[in-house]
């Protein structure tokens, strides 16, 4: 956990040196919470895509998911459906950034300086 949340500061930090010089057309904005959030980091529509600084010279893609509710998880009629996959009700209180791809072990490294996986994948390949 503590890594995870070391690399989420590092990147949110690097995301807000990315976006500094960005113009603010609208005022900040208040969340579904009453918190006020700089417009800069808010998207403007559901899987809205921003492209973000995260390291000097290594970009990646984000999707914007806004404040809302949607159901998650599998209906009881659809086939192959496992027993645990029970569907439920899910409420975003707050909208976030989430990355368009998984994070490879070229991106982890540029952002943390160091690669838990170094040396050869399970297929005699680098890991990306």
């Amino acid at each position: 956990m503590k890594i995870f949340t070391k690399t989420l500061a590092a990147i949110l930090a690097m995301a807000s040196l990315a976006t500094a010089d960005e113009k603010i057309t609208k005022p900040d904005a208040t969340d579904a919470g009453g918190r006020v959030a700089s417009t800069k980091f808010m998207g403007n529509r559901a899987g809205e895509e921003r492209e973000f600084e995260i390291a000097p010279g290594v970009k990646m893609k984000f999707c914007w998911c806004p404040v809302g509710e949607f159901v998650m998880g599998s209906p009881k009629s659809e086939k192959g459906r496992e027993s645990r996959e029970d569907q439920v009700k899910v409420t975003l209180s707050k909208g976030f950034w989430i990355s368009k791809t998984e994070v490879t072990q070229s991106l982890w490294a540029a952002v943390m300086g160091s690669n838990p996986l170094d040396g050869i994948g399970p297929y005699g390949k680098p890991h990306p």
